[in-house]
């Protein structure tokens, strides 16, 4: 499985993640919380290749069209 050096990274990556969605939900000015929604998906995006440098790019990287759905699935 894991390294207990990549596990830990792992976790901080969702730890920061959680805080940024928080961050997000109580935001009430639309402009920031734009960029509170941009900052949750780069750390998403960075928790993405986190786990797939771990597994050695055993991950294929599937698109997203912005919908909330990933195309091919």
């Amino acid at each position: 499985m894991f390294k207990p050096y990549d596990a830990q990274k792992l976790l901080n990556d969702i730890k920061l993640i959680a805080k940024s969605v928080h961050i997000a939900r109580d935001e009430n000015n639309q402009i920031n919380r734009v960029y509170a929604c941009g900052l949750t998906e780069d750390l998403l995006n960075r928790l993405y290749n986190d786990i797939n440098e771990m597994t050695e790019g055993s991950i294929q990287p599937t698109e997203y069209d912005g919908s909330g759905h990933i195309k091919g699935e």
